[in-house]
């Protein structure tokens, strides 16, 4: 079992990385484009307005993640009857959020004053609404569709996701190249564009999944308060760290954008995208192991777990090398990607290799807490962190400009490392 769980988790790394490679050269081409259609302001209207949308995916009370996990579990078990209960479940009570969601956002958006959320003048009030009002459809329904993503995590196929952004990006390059060939310029024209490729990918797949496991079509007469409970038992204290993760990550663009104004952001995002090249690599590595986490952990299989631990400890050597080679040579990789003069503040870059290396280390520890279901610990630590990182954020940016967001982030990280990785430990102790 030893052998075949770990060989199914190496198949899925090595075939993310692939896959992923794919992506990242398609959503590379994505970004100069985007930068090209959208003006600076453009860009950072849109760039904080998909950031505070995609807290949605967020807001799922952590159904999501408790859902994937139970799951998991089942799949685990072999118990087919018990897969289409939690698949009823699930799917079921993301659908109902994502109803809900979409109700209070079409009243709600009637009484937000666009101009003054986004800092600027330059764009109508009536533009603004219509690109918040697609952008804010689109995300939700993204949200609903996207449980195909924690179907296949629960069936340890992690890399099949690598196929959804893969279609994702496709659809990005080619309308967003349409665009660019137009003379009418709007955006909301890019809202669409993004619209289609999320959606159209997400169905795309979910209908391939079923299709290949009609034993596990969900009805409606399996959905449960039993099984609600038990996805939702968990998945309560996912909801406040993703709380915190919106804090800690998704509010920097709209904290940006109040404190120094759009135009900043663009030298933020930036990046910060060349630096999530070694967290999305490291991610790669760790997104087979969470529900093989779960499984092992089902199966009370300590060597399995301790082995691979260690493993994922070293792997952090490689990891910091890479950081350092980007702080060495962001600027020439921003020159050549973008082609296009951005100012980027000098200390940026080495706030942003601290951010990944730090943020590789806790998810080694994150992903096995995750996967064991004992997450409390890392609860406590995140709303710790998301009470901070605000006040300080904003304290900083006025200090050390857009590099005090980054810094900030790297402060309230560093916080839950020492106390996540002795809980790892006592964990794996037996």
């Amino acid at each position: 079992m030893i052998d075949s769980r770990s060989r199914n988790v190496k198949k899925n790394i090595a075939w993310s990385f692939v896959l992923k490679a794919v992506s990242v050269g398609l959503s590379f081409l994505v970004l100069p484009l985007t930068v090209n259609y959208l003006t600076a302001v453009e860009y950072g209207v849109w760039v904080t307005l998909f950031s505070v949308m995609n807290w949605v995916n967020m807001l799922d009370m952590g159904i999501g993640l408790g859902f994937r996990n139970r799951l998991a579990e089942a799949v685990a078990k072999q118990d087919i009857s018990l897969v289409r209960c939690y698949m009823s479940a699930g799917i079921f009570s993301l659908s109902g959020i994502g109803l809900l969601l979409l109700i209070l956002f079409l009243i709600g958006i009637n009484f937000v004053d666009f101009q003054a959320v986004f800092n600027s003048r330059e764009i109508s009030e009536a533009d603004l609404y219509t690109a918040t009002l697609y952008t804010g459809i689109f995300v939700i329904a993204t949200f609903v569709l996207s449980v195909i993503n924690q179907i296949y995590y629960a069936y340890q196929q992690a890399a099949k996701t690598g196929f959804i952004n893969i279609v994702h990006n496709m659809l990005m390059l080619i309308c967003i190249y349409y665009l660019t060939l137009q003379a009418e310029h709007k955006l909301v024209y890019f809202v669409f564009c993004f619209g289609i490729a999320s959606l159209s990918s997400r169905v795309l797949f979910l209908g391939d999944f079923f299709a290949r496991n009609r034993n596990v079509w969900p009805c409606l007469s399996l959905v449960k308060i039993s099984y609600i409970k038990n996805i939702t038992g968990i998945g309560v204290q996912f909801f406040v760290i993703q709380l915190a993760v919106i804090c800690l990550f998704s509010s920097s663009n709209i904290l940006i954008t109040q404190r120094l104004g759009p135009e900043h952001v663009l030298a933020y995002d930036i990046v910060f995208k060349i630096f999530s090249i070694v967290t999305m690599i490291h991610g790669i590595i760790c997104a087979p192991l969470w529900n093989a986490y779960t499984e092992a952990y089902v199966k009370k299989d300590f060597i399995w777990l301790r082995q691979t631990i260690k493993r994922m400890i070293k792997l952090m050597v490689p990891i910091g090398a890479m950081c350092v080679a980007l702080i060495l040579l962001n600027e020439w990789l921003i020159a050549v990607w973008i082609r296009k003069n951005v100012e980027i503040p000098s200390c940026l870059a080495l706030s942003a290799g601290l951010f990944a290396f730090i943020s590789c280390l806790n998810n080694v520890f994150a992903i096995f807490l995750n996967g064991v279901n004992r997450i409390r610990l890392q609860m406590y630590l995140s709303i710790i962190s998301a009470m901070v990182v605000i006040p300080l954020a904003w304290w900083l940016m006025g200090v050390m400009d857009v590099t005090g967001m980054m810094l900030a982030i790297v402060i309230c990280m560093s916080v839950g490392t020492l106390p996540l990785g002795m809980q790892v430990r006592n964990i794996l102790r037996g």
